[in-house]
């Protein structure tokens, strides 16, 4: 990236793949874009590290648009005049990227289309009308043929509860269970 505009001052941006925050000077930050936030961060040529505050600022580019992101506010003697972009916010404007601005138009032939199978849609008359069935359903091809119900086998409807638990008890392959 070359230039964008960094709170409405424009400024050349440089790519810091080092940095996981992005770095400003104080020269570019209003007093009401501080969020009281700090950040500890270890500045290059410098062993120590530093408590430095956070500030809000809003990146704009006709490359990625509009963006509002975090910055580590340092002193002027660093980078004054060049915004250092940070991997965080270089993340974003990938992201920003391949989201596309689409400007779709609607002709008058898609809109009477539109406007027509919406009406096809709530009219009563069409509603419940299907074409074309979701599930055929087709007999069985594999008859099963049953032998008939002998009538001198004693129903299981006519056992009682009773009848059913004492032979239950009395039945040599169910005696462990019990």
């Amino acid at each position: 990236m070359s230039k964008a505009l960094v709170n409405n001052v424009q400024m050349p941006i440089s790519r810091d793949t080092g940095a996981s925050i992005d770095l400003v000077s104080r020269n570019h930050v209003r007093s009401e874009d501080f969020t009281d936030e700090t950040v500890w961060v270890k500045q290059p040529l410098d062993l120590n590290f530093t408590c430095l505050p956070l500030a809000r600022i809003e990146l704009q580019s006709s490359d990625f648009g509009r963006i509002v992101t975090k910055a580590t506010v340092i002193e002027a003697v660093f980078v004054d005049g060049v915004y250092l972009l940070g991997n965080r916010t270089a993340d974003l404007i990938a992201k920003q990227k391949l989201t596309s601005n689409v400007n779709a138009v609607v002709t008058r032939s898609q809109r009477e289309r539109l406007e027509s199978t919406k009406r096809a849609e709530t009219d009563p008359t069409t509603r419940g009308i299907v074409s074309k069935p979701a599930i055929v359903v087709e007999p069985d091809p594999i008859v099963i043929n049953l032998p008939p119900a002998e009538e001198t086998a004693p129903s299981l409807l006519k056992v009682s509860a009773d009848e059913f638990i004492v032979t239950q008890r009395e039945c040599d392959s169910l005696k462990p269970c019990f």
